[in-house]
């Protein structure tokens, strides 16, 4: 059945306590696969985000709403005590094509983009071959989530506030901080799965999507030109890049987790 038409709006997100991070994590090699990346950020303080966002509910013909439109301005204030997020990600980037590539070749490509052909970059990211989120978490011990109507806002343009709707945004508030506050162990964990399962499942499937579209063949296609490749790829016996390799990520890193690197990142 039908019911009305929501429009919801977000004006803008305020974000507080990024600038208490405990650690971090930029393209770290992964210690259990020499084809991945760990990149994550962690902070023992917590932070906090303001979200304002404008719901506006319509009627439409034959729904179960029917009436003048609901308009709501609120905040969604979120505040948690401590926050570690982290993505493992496999890139198979084969060795060959990427040893053709110099730096004559990037900054051709990025000179070719700046006139409006993108056939070089496309060329120039034609190694990687393969790329999927291995791992994605996102541990947040939430303190407390709340809905604040935007009150004033809302009488400024000639809306009353009635009683009803102050009561409804309390009883949301209060089961909210029930929910968090007996089953914070459930929200974290379920949280953790979400990122695991569901939103890696969408952005692996996304990500694959991209890598199709910029394939090498696409590229022939559409531009009727072919990309250089001085080797030729066996893709049954992929060459891939080691990252374990690149002894300047490791050391970056360590440089990164430093107090002495933290302290300025913050």
């Amino acid at each position: 059945p039908k019911y009305a038409k929501a429009s919801i709006l977000i004006k803008h997100i305020y974000a507080s306590g990024l600038d208490k991070l405990s650690s971090i994590d930029l393209l770290r090699p992964s210690p259990s696969d020499n084809n991945s990346f760990v990149s994550s950020v962690g902070s023992n303080a917590g932070f906090n985000i303001s979200i304002a966002v404008d719901i506006e509910v319509t009627s439409v013909p034959g729904g179960m709403f029917q009436g003048d439109p609901l308009k709501e301005s609120f905040h969604v204030e979120l505040n948690s005590s401590a926050a570690h997020l982290l993505n493992e990600m496999m890139f198979g980037i084969n060795r060959d094509q990427f040893a053709d590539v110099n730096v004559g070749d990037a900054i051709s490509a990025v000179s070719d983009a700046i006139g409006g052909d993108f056939t070089s970059i496309l060329c120039l990211i034609s190694p990687l071959k393969v790329a999927n989120i291995s791992d994605l978490m996102a541990d947040i011990d939430l303190l407390g989530i709340s809905f604040v109507p935007d009150i004033i806002q809302s009488t400024s343009k000639g809306d009353s506030v009635g009683q009803l709707e102050k009561d409804i945004d309390k009883m949301i508030n209060n089961f909210l901080q029930l929910f968090i506050g007996e089953y914070s162990l459930l929200v974290t964990e379920t949280m953790k799965g979400a990122s695991k399962g569901p939103v890696a499942t969408f952005l692996n499937r996304e990500i694959a999507k991209l890598l199709q579209s910029i394939s090498t063949d696409e590229v022939k296609i559409k531009n009727k030109r072919d990309c250089p490749e001085k080797h030729g790829s066996n893709p049954k016996e992929p060459n891939y890049v080691n990252f374990q390799k690149i002894t300047f990520l490791k050391k970056m890193n360590r440089f990164l987790n430093s107090a002495s690197a933290l302290r300025p990142i913050n």
